[in-house]
């Protein structure tokens, strides 16, 4: 074999190593497509979709932000096997960091199953947490909707992690007693569920009134 030959053998050695890059946009057909707005005050949002890298039908394992709006992936994220209890399933975190905190997007139900697609879009449940410094918020039970169609989620709302919040209570009369519930709720009604600082869980406490005097001081579970 000739230099050239081997030269030619060689570089076409090389160019079958490299691996081919990572397309631009999404693998699959029905992507779920979001935009997420976080922080304290409004204004930053995050565009982004949900992949399967087998292509369409094989279960969403993988995420993308558009960190610049141009449509193409800035960061691709990838989603662990884990096992609860008995069941195996994907650990579909989506962190973003902003105003010196982590807010943390889980669309937890594409966890186990591909939610079904209706009209371009996929209504799926969510959890969200926020973490800053030692300070941990978990909220959970969101509901949110996905679109497969890009232009669709740009034109929806973005999903709010973060303020405003709201106080939801309820009260219910059994004879004598009367069971009440309060709970922290944002704008797509997820529930503050746990609170931690320094490692320690941070308990909520509910104080009733009458007549100007304290009748109950109790901690409060949250959810």
């Amino acid at each position: 074999m000739t230099r050239a030959a081997l030269a030619l053998f060689a570089l076409s050695l090389l160019a079958s190593s490299v691996p081919a890059a990572a397309p631009a946009g999404p693998v699959s057909e029905e992507a779920l497509h979001f935009r997420l707005e976080v922080g304290v005050e409004p204004g930053h949002v995050v565009s982004g979709w949900l992949d399967e890298s087998g292509g369409t039908g094989e279960g969403y394992d993988s995420a993308a932000l558009d960190l610049d709006g141009d449509g193409e992936a800035d960061r691709r994220l990838s989603f662990p096997m884990v096992t609860r209890g008995t069941r195996r399933m994907r650990e579909v975190k989506i962190p973003i960091e902003h105003d010196g905190a982590t807010f943390t997007f889980e669309p937890y139900s594409v966890a186990y199953r591909r939610p079904p697609v209706a009209d371009g879009a996929a209504s799926i449940h969510i959890r969200w947490a926020v973490t800053k410094g030692d300070r941990y918020c978990w909220f959970i039970n969101g509901n949110v909707v996905l679109h497969t169609d890009p232009d669709a989620a740009r034109k929806a709302r973005p999903i709010r992690l973060g303020p405003p919040f709201r106080f939801e209570v309820s009260a219910t009369t059994r004879g004598p007693e009367a069971l009440v519930r309060a709970g922290l709720k944002d704008s797509q009604n997820s529930t503050l569920r746990l609170t931690r600082e320094g490692g320690k869980e941070v308990r909520m406490e509910v104080r009733l009134e009458r007549n100007g005097e304290v009748c109950l001081d109790v901690p409060a579970r949250y959810g």
